[in-house]
């Protein structure tokens, strides 16, 4: 799952619950929305100082923060909470949709970044298991090119892995977690 943050959690077939991720943003939430945010200002900041590539993220960012100059956009980042750095994570992917170089690269770090969490948890099954995945959150919807990129590099490298095109609803996943541990 990645919306502002990410996690993955799996079913095992000898019954157990593990997980992936969801160590929250200050050391882990990688493939997020907050994580592509955070990596988009860096990226926006670097072009403007040019000391990265140049992208489309500088000025977008600048529009969605209300910023005219790179100081204005130190002083938002320096009181916006997790959730409106996520929330730039959309400009992400408005520049990559218009083929930004740097933004179809974060997406890419992104989408490999929750890969990496998909193969940690197929090491929890047996060899001859054939786990489903199941997608969800803000950042892997049906047109998404996160989920886009995240389905190809499963598909190489995970052939054992089937994704689900069912829709998840987070919070009730959720609860039967919490069921599924209050009968543990």
């Amino acid at each position: 799952m990645s919306g502002t943050g990410s996690i993955a959690f799996a079913h095992t077939d000898d019954g157990r619950t593990v997980r992936t991720g969801g160590l929250g943003w200050q050391f882990g939430d990688e493939g997020s929305g907050y994580a592509l945010g955070r990596a988009a200002l860096g990226a926006a900041g670097r072009a403007f100082e040019q000391r990265g590539p140049e992208t489309i993220l500088y000025e977008s960012i600048a529009s969605a923060t209300d910023s005219r100059s790179l100081d204005d956009m130190v002083r938002w980042v320096a009181t916006a909470d997790r959730a409106a750095v996520a929330a730039l994570a959309r400009e992400v992917l408005v520049a990559a949709a218009r083929k930004d170089r740097v933004a179809l690269e974060l997406i890419d770090e992104a989408a490999h970044s929750l890969f990496e969490h998909a193969r940690a948890l197929t090491e929890k099954f047996s060899l001859n298991a054939r786990p489903e995945l199941a997608l969800a959150g803000s950042l892997l919807g049906k047109d998404s090119p996160i989920r886009d990129a995240l389905v190809v590099r499963l598909s190489a490298a995970l052939s054992r892995v089937a994704v689900s095109d069912a829709t998840v609803d987070p919070a009730m996943g959720a609860v039967s977690l919490a069921a599924a541990l209050l009968r543990a």
